[in-house]
């Protein structure tokens, strides 16, 4: 049995906290592998392995508060080259695209190595092709059963999402009129949350407007369903996170939800079945009457089959036997 194993700054006590993971770059892609199509494989996770043990090598997403394993990775990452294993990292945000960001030196370092590159948008495949040897674009699948269309149009909304994501929130919500109305449940990981709550409090928020706080995990999307109208995902598309993967937008179809979103490029093949958020008449339109919307979502869960854990763990698959 072959053994494919994730270089990671985290020591996963069990594979289910891999499952169930906060984070999307652990949740929707490192937590992939342990799909049944896997099973004729040894999969493990850690910070470390022997060479001898290895047959293919990802490494995992790194974060700042991670930095420090910087140059143990990059020696491992320059074994694993030298004695002909291959080698992939898993690139989701394009550091090296910002020479200043913190992560710069880690990436840089890790893709001179001569490593295959997996993205998770078309996007940033363009943006990385010219600083690796070869891209592999792999999207994040929907990770929720898709569910019946929402029948509800009670001006009540949900926005969930990785911590760096709230300030694109905060700043949307800042920009709301005194007399807008409107419910909206936030879901993030404890830190999001934490942070969440210092910058509602910076906030003066209209009476019209209730937010509730809810950690995020996919039994509490499930139940906060059937209490919404939709699905919020403002953004910025000249931001460093202007490269981002569609699975908020294709996860929040899943959920049966109508949505308003920023026209990323990766939400580009779905414009016509989302409200674009950043026009401010469609936007109001969407959260007066969502049910032009609710049509379209129906239509999109038929598109974004392609997004399957079944079909997006054919990708990883194909991307070793090639």
């Amino acid at each position: 049995m072959k053994n494919i194993h994730w270089l990671t700054p985290e020591n996963w006590d069990s594979k289910k906290k891999i499952s169930n993971y906060p984070l999307a770059s652990v949740r929707l892609r490192m937590a992939m592998f342990l799909h049944p199509s896997f099973r004729r494989y040894r999969i493990t996770f850690s910070d470390s392995f022997d060479i001898k043990e290895v047959d293919y090598l990802f490494i995992a997403k790194m974060g700042v508060n991670r930095i420090s394993y910087t140059n143990q990775f990059v020696n491992l990452v320059s074994q694993a080259v030298e004695n002909n294993k291959k080698v992939f990292i898993d690139y989701t945000d394009h550091h090296l695209g910002n020479s200043h960001s913190e992560m710069y030196d880690f990436y840089k370092k890790i893709i001179s190595k001569n490593v295959n590159v997996t993205v998770s948008s078309n996007l940033l495949r363009e943006e990385i092709k010219n600083f690796c040897k070869e891209v592999f674009l792999i999207e994040d699948p929907y990770e929720i059963d898709i569910q019946k269309v929402t029948k509800n149009n009670n001006r009540t909304f949900l926005w969930f999402g990785h911590p760096t994501n709230t300030s694109f929130l905060f700043k949307f919500i800042s920009n709301w009129k005194p007399n807008f109305l409107c419910h909206l449940y936030i879901m993030t990981s404890p830190e999001g949350l934490n942070h969440a709550a210092s910058e509602l409090n910076k906030i003066n928020l209209s009476p019209n407007i209730q937010i509730k706080l809810f950690y995020w995990s996919l039994e509490n999307m499930l139940r906060i369903k059937d209490a919404i109208s939709g699905v919020f995902i403002p953004g910025d598309t000249k931001s460093i996170k202007k490269n981002v993967s569609n699975n908020r937008l294709i996860t929040s179809f899943a959920l049966g939800c109508p949505v308003a979103a920023t026209h990323y490029d990766s939400y580009l093949e779905y414009k016509k079945y989302f409200c674009n958020i950043d026009d401010e008449d469609e936007f109001n339109c969407f959260v007066e009457d969502n049910s032009f919307y609710k049509k379209k979502v129906s239509e999109a869960q038929f598109l974004i089959k392609n997004y399957s854990t079944n079909e997006i763990a054919k990708k990883w698959l194909k991307i070793i036997n090639d």
